[in-house]
């Protein structure tokens, strides 16, 4: 037996959400969406050096996965076939035709250090789902930007999208989401430490 809450966490997982229960009612968000529950866009935040006493970068493209690849079972033919998501390295041209229940498989940009999903789904789409999920969790996971403001901002929670400015390339060209706010009120005053995740398309 399944509660329910375990079945729609489950369900979430696989579409990449995240199923919660806020203020009385079932809420199905997408991480790094900046949108409220009906859709309207968070207010965005500006950062600035001079904000913060203390930051830390860390990218992990040395070591980022370039793909996704997830494994279904085609009933028909009693066969294991296989979709792939992969980082694009043009963009596409054109779009990819759904694949025939004998073919099972696409791809996009090149081969490299793909993550292979352990579960079989019992379809295509299924499959195509989890793997797409995964690899935007991926790709958010991809660079990380933490700081401590010395000043608290009450004002600034998760989901809200924005911008940094005066610390390296790397961090002030990127667009970042929240992910987690933590907010302390101690003997050293109010502070509020944050951690970013990259914006994604």
């Amino acid at each position: 037996d399944e509660s329910d809450m375990s079945f729609l966490t489950r369900m979430a997982d696989m579409l990449g959400a995240i199923a919660t229960v806020k203020n009385g009612s079932l809420l199905f968000i997408l991480p790094g969406g900046g949108v409220t529950a009906d859709g309207k866009a968070l207010p965005s935040f500006s950062l600035t050096r001079s904000h913060g006493d203390r930051h830390r970068f860390r990218i992990s493209d040395r070591q980022a996965y370039t793909g996704v690849k997830a494994y279904w079972l085609d009933l028909n033919f009693g066969k294991k076939k296989k979709v792939s998501v992969k980082r694009r390295r043009k963009p596409a041209t054109s779009k990819k035709e759904k694949s025939s229940s004998r073919e099972g498989d696409y791809m996009e940009g090149a081969d490299g250090n793909v993550y292979v999903l352990r579960k079989t789904y019992q379809n295509e789409e299924a499959a195509k789902r989890a793997a797409a999920a995964k690899w935007q969790q991926l790709q958010r996971g991809a660079a990380e930007f933490s700081i401590t403001l010395a000043r608290g901002r009450a004002d600034l929670y998760p989901e809200m999208h924005g911008s940094v400015s005066g610390f390296k390339t790397d961090i002030d060209n990127e667009d970042w989401i929240i992910a987690k706010a933590e907010h302390t009120i101690d003997e050293n005053g109010f502070t509020t430490h944050l951690e970013l995740e990259l914006k994604i398309p």
